[in-house]
């Protein structure tokens, strides 16, 4: 199954999240470039929706204009508004996938279970309370380690998160790509080591078979994503990753 915008009638619906091509409900907003570092950087935002930014927040796109007639033209046309925002990633993944596999030799077996997806993005900005924006704006508190690198004119001026505050003035709670991240994965569910015993050992013992074994429950899990689960809902500060479970046993038949 695929989602996608098939035909608009040739309307311009960008700035409403709608573009030929693309998926619907995907993450819809400003293109950013990372943190504002020099007052040279501030003329873009002297007119329009972001006349408070200052050095130290995050730096918006100015990537299209309104004509005359109130149409986008695809040309930067020198402020940061509402013209500028446009798809910023995807919500859906361009696909699943998942293996699983046995491999025996003599009185040994291992099994692994994979589970992955790819061609996702998540957003961890505005989530909640204890949010990663929150954090910057707010009381202290419990804190996301990420905030140790924010912007500071004196003390962290090369600082790659945006400086501590209170009124929002640069507005960085706005949808952009910055607080976006990559949400690819790859999952290893489930492993199990599982050794025979051999039957001169269970003739020894009385038995019809012995078996020992090991396994591990979400083993471990390959991914960019910054945050306690990557295919969860889940705050990046408060939430609680899967727990790992091992389990070792003895399997035995009289």
């Amino acid at each position: 199954m695929k989602n996608e915008v098939i035909d608009l009638e040739g309307r311009d619906l960008r700035t409403s999240g709608l573009v030929e091509g693309e998926p619907v409900n995907s993450f819809f907003g400003y293109k950013s470039d990372g943190i504002i570092y020099s007052e040279n950087e501030l003329g873009v935002y002297e007119e329009g929706a972001f006349t408070g930014k200052r050095v130290g927040d995050i730096a918006l796109l100015d990537i299209d204009g309104y004509d005359e007639d109130g149409n986008l033209t695809g040309i930067a046309d020198g402020k940061v508004d509402a013209a500028d925002r446009t798809i910023i990633g995807n919500r859906y993944p361009d696909f699943t996938y998942g293996a699983f596999a046995t491999v025996g030799f003599k009185n040994w077996s291992f099994q692994v279970q994979l589970q992955g997806v790819q061609g996702v993005d998540k957003y961890f900005g505005n989530t909640g309370a204890y949010s990663l924006i929150q954090l910057m704006s707010s009381w202290a508190r419990n804190e996301d380690a990420r905030i140790l690198n924010r912007y500071h004119a004196t003390n962290n001026p090369n600082g790659t998160w945006p400086m501590l505050s209170k009124n929002q003035s640069g507005k960085n709670l706005e949808d952009s790509d910055f607080w976006l991240a990559d949400a690819s994965y790859l999952r290893i569910n489930n492993v199990n080591l599982n050794y025979d015993f051999p039957e001169t050992v269970l003739n020894r013992v009385g038995m019809s078979k012995l078996a020992l074994y090991v396994s591990v429950q979400n083993a471990y899990t390959f991914t960019s994503y910054d945050g306690p689960e990557v295919d969860t809902t889940a705050d990046p500060l408060t939430g609680v990753p899967q727990p790992r479970t091992w389990t070792f046993g003895l399997k035995a038949t009289f």
